[in-house]
């Protein structure tokens, strides 16, 4: 039986291999039809275990729902690490896999860079394989800052009005050491306070409550830099996302989450055409005017159109408060007088996602 899941965001799907032992396969995507295999992921090295996320199953309808796939049943799927296969450390479809890094480095050693694939075999004996990874070395970001901008939009009845947006700038270098320049991606995503109204609206016996809310603030934006298109060794107060509307999500406290990644060329190369090509608020599989280069590949058909990649990378998180002072304190959604006879602003947790566990991180 296969399972249909609605599409994470490429959290760390989050794109490759350096050099020429990569054969890139150009793939045309379909204007619709028959569903094409998916097979995509990625393994996150840290200091003491690899994450490893993998989606294997077929595309739907591309007039379907965005990015849904039907999960197949695997027989195995496993990392190949410094060309050596390890299947006795299986991995699950659709599920982070956690798995403990010496084990790897043990069997496989190596002198440089280490370098990853993925074998995936069906329940129906059909094989895949990606092309080999090189991971590459990862800067560490420096900070995050916030800015304001305005500008002119036209609003839901096509009035043309001036509202502001926040931006997030990032700073951090580009080269560990004598490296090459890192090829950078981003996801960036955070949680806000929604405080319900005070009396009299609240009371002693229905007190006023604060909720704790996530914002995926990335979405379907594939947030990446090219550190070798410039001359610059670091960047400072690069804006790498903008037209954040400001809104009563920073009225409180926002605290925004930062995970910087780097890519290897080919990955890079991936994720940069399907920035190119995506239909605005579409996901990942739907149909682009162009091709994009994967690195899967069926071993016993390698004419087969396979959807999505498998990459290496390393991840350093950055997390910072964002005070409703350093945004011009904008109102709150229960501060207006027009909301504070809404639900939400005498019971919050009916907000979707909601929580009054402040998160471990959170510090004032």
């Amino acid at each position: 039986m296969m399972k249909k899941y609605s599409k994470i965001n490429a959290l760390l799907f989050l794109s490759l291999l350096l050099g020429g032992c990569f054969d890139e396969i150009q793939l045309d995507l379909p204007e619709g039809g028959a569903p094409k295999m998916v097979v995509e992921g990625y393994v996150n090295q840290g200091q003491n275990e690899l994450e490893v996320f993998i989606t294997v199953g077929n595309s739907t309808s591309f007039e379907d729902e965005a990015g849904d796939v039907e999960l197949l049943p695997l027989e195995r799927a496993y990392l190949i690490y410094n060309g050596v296969p390890f299947p006795q450390y299986p991995l699950e479809n659709n599920t982070l896999n956690r798995l403990a890094i010496a084990d790897f480095e043990q069997q496989a050693p190596s002198n440089g860079a280490p370098v990853y694939q993925l074998q995936v075999q069906l329940a129906d004996g059909r094989i895949y394989q990606s092309a080999p990874d090189v991971l590459p070395p990862l800067p560490r970001p420096e900070s995050i800052d916030v800015g304001t901008y305005s500008r002119e939009t036209r609003n839901e009845v096509g009035v043309v009005l001036e509202r502001d947006y926040v931006e997030i700038l990032v700073s951090t270098p580009l080269q560990v050491g004598s490296s090459e320049k890192a090829l950078l991606r981003w996801e960036m995503s955070g949680v806000y306070q929604f405080q319900e109204a005070p009396a009299p609206i609240s009371s002693t016996l229905d007190p006023q409550q604060t909720c704790y809310i996530p914002d995926d603030l990335s979405g379907n934006q594939i947030l990446i830099f090219n550190g070798r298109e410039t001359t610059e060794s670091s960047l400072q107060r690069f804006p790498a996302i903008r037209d954040i509307p400001l809104n009563h999500f920073f009225a409180t406290g926002y605290y925004l989450t930062v995970l910087q990644q780097t890519l290897s060329p080919a990955a890079y190369n991936y994720w940069d055409q399907l920035r190119e090509n995506a239909n605005p608020g579409g996901g990942l599989f739907d149909p682009t005017p162009g091709t994009v280069s994967g690195n899967i590949q069926n071993l016993d058909d390698p004419e087969e159109l396979v959807l999505g990649f498998f990459y290496a990378t390393q991840t350093d998180t950055l997390r910072r408060l964002i005070r409703p002072g350093e945004l011009g304190t904008p109102l709150s959604y229960c501060g207006n007088p027009n909301n504070q006879g809404q639900e939400q602003c005498r019971e919050c947790t009916v907000i979707s996602n909601s929580t009054l566990t402040k998160p471990d991180y959170w510090i004032e």
